[in-house]
């Protein structure tokens, strides 16, 4: 009877319905398809990110012997935090939420993940590390107020945008003060301790985020 139904309706003369039949027929597997798509997007970004700091954590331990710069794994440990945290958040987002594939949202993503990309390769240059995690804010950013602006984002209560907005600055700050400190006095105490703090601030982020999404899938009905 389904069959019939598309069939008859891609049949029929009107043109505009001819155009939108595959559209009303098929509207929930186009759905899923965008979703698969930006998924794939995605995770293909996010494993460019992996690589690149797996290649950058084998560079560190093999000579970590040598030296004494043993505070670059708090580094890696924080890149490792934001790389999954973005493809959880983002992949969360892609599922739950109204982001079609578009031109200009996927523009975004990929300079999100080059963004991620180059904070990975700096891991062993503190200065530049923060430099790029400053980049990855900056398009979180975004990425954020664009979903807002174009409704992609939806029943979103004021208080948790303004919130994961102020979270983006207190670290925009964070990494600008640490850029400057690091790079006018790059002692080993000078680059430890920044890395010490950004890895407790990552791992307090990650937990606000974690409490977020229950909250909004709580609001929205969503049992996960």
């Amino acid at each position: 009877m389904e069959k019939q139904d598309t069939t008859e309706l891609l049949n029929n003369n009107d043109t505009s319905i001819q155009r939108k039949g595959l559209w009303l027929v098929d509207r929930q597997q186009a759905i899923d398809y965008q979703r698969a798509a930006q998924m794939t997007w995605w995770s293909i970004l996010q494993g460019l990110a992996v690589a690149a700091l797996a290649e950058k954590t084998y560079a560190v331990f093999s000579s970590m012997v040598m030296s004494k710069d043993g505070f670059i794994l708090l580094y890696i440990l924080t890149s490792a935090l934001v790389i999954v945290s973005a493809w959880f958040q983002m992949s969360w987002a892609i599922i739950l939420q109204r982001w079609p594939v578009h031109v200009t949202h996927t523009a975004f993503t990929l300079l999100l993940g080059i963004t991620i990309y180059l904070m990975a390769l700096y891991v062993d240059q503190p200065a530049n590390w923060f430099l790029a995690l400053l980049a990855v804010i900056i398009s979180s950013i975004i990425i954020y107020i664009y979903n807002l602006k174009t409704e992609a984002i939806l029943n979103l209560p004021r208080f948790i945008t303004v919130r994961t907005i102020a979270i983006y600055l207190f670290f925009g700050a964070i990494c600008v003060a640490a850029f400057f400190h690091i790079k006018y006095s790059p002692t080993v105490g000078t680059q430890t301790g920044w890395g010490v703090l950004i890895f407790f601030l990552a791992m307090t982020d990650w937990i606000l985020q974690s409490r977020n999404m229950k909250d909004q899938n709580r609001q929205m009905d969503i049992p996960l």
